[in-house]
This record gives C-alpha cells, structure tokens and sequence, in this order.
C-alpha cells in the first residue's frame, strides 16, 4: 500500500514538473506562428509596393525618353528649317 501512495506522489510530482515546461514549449510555438505571419504580412506588402515603385520608376524613365527623342527632333527640325530658310535666301 505504500509502494502504491509513494508511486501516486511521484507520479503528481513528475506531471507538475512536466505540465509548465510543455506549456512554454507550446507558448514558444504559437509566439513563433503569430510572428511569421506577421512578417509575412509584412514583406507582402513591402514586395507589392516596392515592385509598384518600379513600375513607378519605369513608366518614367520611358516618358523621360519621350520627351528627350521629341525635344531632340523638334531642335534638330528647327536647325534644318532654318538652314533651308538660309540656303533659300
């Protein structure tokens, strides 16, 4: 019958030792979870608004050319008019 009481205390004994260390370990797992999906929130959006700024970027550079060939053309089409204008006279 002791055998029996002292088995019964060991076996309290040992679930209050484990129950605390698993809830850490399980506490450690969800602070981890909630961690990834809030960095993965995270760079989603800063993926998402990184790739619009170079949209962004791109869309300028290309209306930046534009207007550089038309500004070229125009300066080149008034140096030749007025060098036919020149060679009329």
């Amino acid at each position: 019958m002791k055998s029996i009481q002292w088995l019964y205390l060991y076996g309290l004994v040992l679930a209050a030792l484990i129950s605390p260390s698993w809830q850490l370990v399980l506490k450690d797992l969800s602070d981890d979870f909630t961690s990834d999906i809030k960095r993965h929130s995270e760079g989603t959006f800063t993926s998402d608004f990184t790739r619009y700024l170079d949209k962004m970027k791109a869309k300028d550079f290309v209306h930046w050319l534009i207007n550089t060939k038309r500004y070229r053309y125009e300066r080149n089409g008034a140096e030749m008019i007025g060098t036919a204008e020149k060679r009329v006279i």
